[in-house]
């Protein structure tokens, strides 16, 4: 049998004291999270009580999220969400010109971005493509997925239609660049 405790004591009176005894991996999963929720409890009632975080603040995350609400504030939910949806359908106009596949069916995507499946071409290679899009000030995402190799694009941040268009002309340049053909080519 294991077990852990602490015991800690604050300036405030306030003693917060734990202790609890596991036998299996998954009683410890449940105590790790029991721990978290009781931590982000204290957490939330000292910055209630003092004004001030108990650690170190992280201030980029803080400033980001400033940063993005007044972002998201001065363009509008509807515009910003109109952009949003300009950007998504000129990345599939790109990948559909170019004869890319995706791999979630588009009626069940989110429309933040897009996973596409690598072409079955011998000449493909993610890191040229990858390193000759960068140089020209684009980047493309490595894959997620462990069934199949693929590649992300992403319908976020502060960028329009043209910025994709623009891309798309560079992703052109990169599979010429590097003898892969247009349209691309899949066995299945």
């Amino acid at each position: 049998m294991h077990g852990i405790g602490t015991k800690r004591t604050y300036g405030d009176d306030r003693t917060f004291i734990c202790y609890w005894k596991y036998r299996t991996d998954k009683e410890v999963s449940s105590l790790s999270k029991t721990l978290i929720l009781l931590q982000s409890v204290y957490a939330v009632s000292f910055f209630e009580t003092t004004g001030q975080m108990h650690f170190t603040p992280p201030v980029q995350t803080i400033y980001a999220a400033r940063q993005a609400l007044d972002e998201y504030f001065r363009e509008g939910e509807e515009s910003k969400w109109k952009r949003h949806s300009e950007v998504f359908e000129a990345i599939h106009a790109g990948l559909d010109k170019l004869g890319f596949k995706d791999i979630i069916r588009r009626e069940l995507q989110a429309g933040l971005g897009v996973t596409v499946k690598y072409p079955d071409d011998e000449n493909w290679s993610f890191e040229k493509v990858h390193d000759y899009c960068y140089k020209r000030g684009f980047t493309i995402y490595p894959g997620k997925t462990s069934a199949q190799n693929t590649f992300r694009l992403c319908a976020l941040g502060a960028i329009t239609k043209e910025d994709i268009e623009d891309f798309f002309i560079v992703l052109y340049e990169a599979l010429k660049e590097n003898n892969i053909q247009i349209p691309i080519h899949y066995d299945v």
